[in-house]
């Protein structure tokens, strides 16, 4: 595996991105509370670290519409289900931003190994 500077961004914004939406937890929640079963709620994060808001995708098209969010738009999602409170918003956000964070500190240490 190479290390980089660039998976060490990626780690960096994921860790900025749970931050975000964490903040946002409240928000997202009521969006969960009013979906239906049959969809699933995309909570989103843009590029420069702002809240994107959320939209509510039918489950059927959720593998496409994620890779326009992630791939065309540049955005930072959380793909969540309709019974998400927001203690599970908060907890998933922590999860991942800590991972993320253990992971950027991992590379980190094998880069400055390696110099």
């Amino acid at each position: 595996m190479t290390w980089t500077v660039q998976a060490i961004e990626r780690a960096q914004r994921t860790v900025q991105a749970t931050e975000v939406l964490r903040q946002h937890a409240a928000t997202i929640a009521n969006v969960c509370s009013e979906t239906e079963g049959n969809q699933i709620i995309v909570a989103m994060v843009e590029v420069d670290g702002s809240f994107a808001g959320t939209q509510v995708i039918p489950r059927a098209e959720l593998q496409n519409q994620l890779e326009i969010l992630e791939i065309q738009e540049h955005k930072w999602v959380l793909a969540l289900s309709p019974s998400s409170s927001i203690h599970d918003i908060e907890r998933r956000c922590a999860d991942i931003g800590y991972f993320a964070n253990r992971r950027r500190s991992a590379i980190q240490r094998r880069l400055d190994q390696q110099h």
